[in-house]
């Protein structure tokens, strides 16, 4: 796929969301799932970087690892309440998460910060800042010896369907 791809397929996937539907049937699964969501999401309070032991921090790691949890409709609920500042705030976050998988050598980190990825849904502006996030997580993951196949394809089976395609060809063009 070419980067406007990326951009077509996401665009037609948020179009194709009815936000009032998605939420009655989020809240049908889980009825304080979208209050659990809003306090994790990144505010206005919180600026870049998001270091190790602060309160974004911690909110945006639990962000992500609810995401994991999530159904697929939960996911794609999340996916739906980002834009570019949150995506920026977890760029920020996925910086300091990727410092701490390669000093804890932890593919569970690595997995959080594609996790972030996933979640930002190419809202932080450029597919092509997306491609250069996953090859620095890349380079993460061969200095750790991590299985970049496993993790990538894991957190791409449980991405929205632009970044599962991009995460797709990145593994076909740059293999582990």
């Amino acid at each position: 796929m070419t980067n406007l791809d990326y951009h077509r397929v996401q665009r037609a996937e948020i179009e194709s969301w009815d936000l009032a539907k998605m939420e009655a049937g989020i809240r049908a699964q889980d009825a304080d799932f979208p209050e659990r969501v809003a306090a994790l999401l990144p505010g206005e309070e919180y600026k870049t970087p998001a270091p190790e032991g602060s309160a974004q921090f911690r909110k945006l790691y639990d962000l992500s690892e609810l995401w994991l949890a999530a159904t697929t409709e939960q996911r794609a609920y999340i996916r739906s309440k980002m834009d570019q500042k949150r995506a920026r705030q977890l760029g920020a976050f996925r910086a300091e998460i990727r410092r701490l998988a390669v000093e804890d050598k932890s593919e569970y980190l690595l997995i959080i910060a594609l996790a972030t990825i996933a979640i930002d849904n190419l809202n932080c502006g450029d597919s092509r800042e997306v491609i250069l996030s996953v090859q620095h997580l890349l380079k993460c993951s061969r200095q750790i010896q991590a299985d970049w196949g496993k993790i990538v394809r894991e957190v791409g089976a449980l991405a929205g369907p632009a970044i599962a395609a991009l995460f797709e060809d990145q593994l076909r063009n740059h293999p582990a």
